[in-house]
């Protein structure tokens, strides 16, 4: 929860910036969702930056604290897909300096090693399209052989390896970042027997 213009939000997903300076989470709105920057210092400095932007999701932090790209859902004449976006983490409110990095494309994630964001590809029908990664101008993309379903991916902190989830079964994976045999480091977990 969170407290904003004179009333308790709920707020979501927060991260902080890999500086620690700044905290960027998210509020639910009827609209879509709000994109919010706390400055870590003081706690009291909130300034929204993206506005009610239908369709965001999945705002990561590049390795500066300079830059938070997202996927942006669009509406196509065969269906709704996302592509990936960036914003300058100073931005505020209009949000009028974000760049499109690539089309349908979602959950993106910056290499803290080298310029490189990881990605889920997005079909034409919304569906996953497999691991990818580019440079983080939207360049030399190029599929990471290996996973069949991912969602959520992360970088390893060595840039080495890049986790996702498989989500027909919530089992976390691992797979090199020049592509490989999946290695699965973790089953998933059926939300039932967590309700038990």
């Amino acid at each position: 929860m969170f407290w904003h213009r004179g009333r308790l939000e709920r707020a979501a997903n927060p991260a902080v910036s890999p500086d620690s300076t700044t905290l960027r989470f998210e509020m639910p709105h009827e609209l879509g969702p709000r994109f919010f920057m706390l400055g870590m210092a003081s706690l009291s400095s909130v300034e929204e930056v993206l506005g009610y932007d239908r369709g965001v999701y999945a705002p990561a932090w590049s390795p500066d604290s300079k830059t938070v790209a997202f996927g942006k859902q669009r509406i196509t004449a065969a269906g709704a897909t996302t592509d990936i976006w960036k914003v300058p983490a100073a931005t505020r409110i209009s949000g009028a300096d974000k760049t499109i990095v690539t089309t349908n494309a979602t959950s993106p994630t910056y290499s803290q090693v080298e310029p490189k964001i990881a990605f889920i590809r997005v079909a034409d029908d919304g569906t996953r399209a497999g691991l990818w990664v580019m440079n983080t101008d939207g360049t030399g993309i190029a599929q990471i052989p290996g996973p069949v379903d991912p969602a959520d991916p992360q970088w390893s902190p060595n840039g080495q390896t890049i986790a996702y989830v498989e989500p027909s079964t919530s089992a976390i994976y691992t797979v090199p970042a020049s592509g490989g045999v999946p290695t699965k480091v973790a089953d998933g977990v059926d939300p039932l027997d967590v309700a038990r």
